[in-house]
C-alpha cells in the first residue's frame, strides 16, 4: 500500500486534521507540541506502541481512539497496512480549554488515555462532527469548530478522571491471533462460523459475543472491512485490473465490488484508483 495524507486546517482554530493510509512498519514520530487524537479506521490493526502511557501491544478495532501529549515523541510499530485519523490540537488551546473548566495541567497529561486503545461514543461524536466541519469548511463556521474542541477536550478531561472500561467477555490474546490470522489468509473465501469458534474453542454463541467485545464489530464485519483495505492496497497497484481484484477478493461480479466499495469509501473503485494517482 503506497501511502496518502489529506491534511486540513480547521477554520478558526490552532487545530489540524489528517487522514493516512500507511503500510506496516515503523510509525514513530517525534515529539511535537500538539495534542494528537488519533482514530484507527482499519479492524484489527496489530501494533506495539508508546503514547506516552508506556508500552502495549494490542489488536484494536477499527473507531478506537488513541492520545498523544503535547511534548511527547511517539513509538508505533504497526504489522499490517492501516488507515488513520488525527486531530491535532495547540499546547495553547488545550491549556485554555483547561484552565476555563479550572483544571490545571502543566505539562498537559490525560493520564489513563494514553495507554491503550479507548471506545467512546461522545468522543466519536464529537471527533466526527469536527472533522466533517474541517472537509467541508465554512468562514462562518469559525465559532462552531472552538466549541466543538471545547467540547471534546471536556469529554477528555472527564474521561481521564474515570476507572477504565472494561471489556467483559472478550478474547484473549491468543484467541485473537488465532482467529484473525485465519480471517486474514481468507479474506476473499467463505468463513463457517463454527470454524471461527472452534478456532478459539468457544461455541458460536459466546465467540460472536466475544469477538465483537474484543475488535468492536462481529465477524462477517471485520470479513467486509477487511476486504476493503485489502482492495485499497490493491487499487494502488495500477497493473492490476479492477475486475482481477473484484474476483481475488471473492465478489460474485465486478458491480457487487463495486456497490461494496463505494458503500464503504464513498467513491466508486475507478474513482478512488483515480484519486491516488
Amino acid at each position: 500500500m503506497a501511502p496518502y495524507v489529506h491534511s486540513h486546517h480547521l477554520v478558526g482554530t490552532e487545530a489540524q486534521l489528517l487522514e493516512a493510509a500507511q503500510p506496516a512498519g515503523d510509525m514513530s514520530d517525534p515529539a511535537c507540541d500538539d495534542l494528537a487524537i488519533i482514530r484507527a479506521l482499519s479492524p484489527g490493526v496489530h501494533h506495539r506502541s508508546d503514547f506516552g502511557g508506556g508500552v502495549f501491544e494490542e489488536r484494536s478495532a477499527a473507531g478506537v481512539f488513541f492520545f498523544t501529549p503535547p511534548g511527547f515523541g511517539t513509538t508505533i510499530n504497526v504489522f499490517n497496512n492501516h488507515r488513520i485519523r488525527v486531530l491535532s490540537v495547540s499546547r495553547t488551546a488545550v491549556l485554555g480549554a483547561l484552565a476555563e473548566m479550572a483544571i490545571a495541567q502543566k505539562p498537559v497529561d490525560f493520564g489513563r488515555l494514553h495507554k491503550g486503545s479507548h471506545s467512546d461514543a461522545v468522543t466519536a461524536h464529537l471527533f466526527d462532527a469536527v472533522w466533517h466541519l474541517g472537509v467541508a469548511p465554512d468562514p462562518g463556521d469559525a465559532l462552531l469548530g472552538e466549541t466543538l474542541i471545547l467540547m471534546l477536550l471536556r469529554r477528555l478531561a472527564t474521561l481521564a478522571q474515570n476507572p477504565p472500561e472494561l471489556r467483559q467477555g472478550g478474547l484473549s490474546s491468543w484467541q485473537i491471533r488465532r482467529v484473525l490470522e485465519y480471517m486474514d489468509a481468507m479474506t476473499a473465501e467463505p468463513i463457517r462460523l463454527e470454524n471461527l469458534a472452534n478456532l478459539a474453542g468457544l461455541s458460536p454463541f459466546h465467540f460472536c459475543r466475544a469477538f465483537k467485545a474484543s475488535l468492536g464489530v462481529p465477524p462477517h464485519r471485520y470479513q467486509q472491512l477487511a476486504r476493503i483495505e485489502r482492495a485499497r492496497a490493491l487499487l494502488e497497484q495500477d497493473r492490476i485490473e479492477i475486475t482481477d481484484i473484484a474476483f481475488q477478493l471473492g465478489y460474485g461480479s465486478s458491480q457487487a465490488f463495486a456497490r461494496a466499495f463505494r458503500r464503504e469509501v464513498g467513491k466508486s473503485p475507478t474513482d478512488y484508483r483515480k484519486s491516488r494517482h
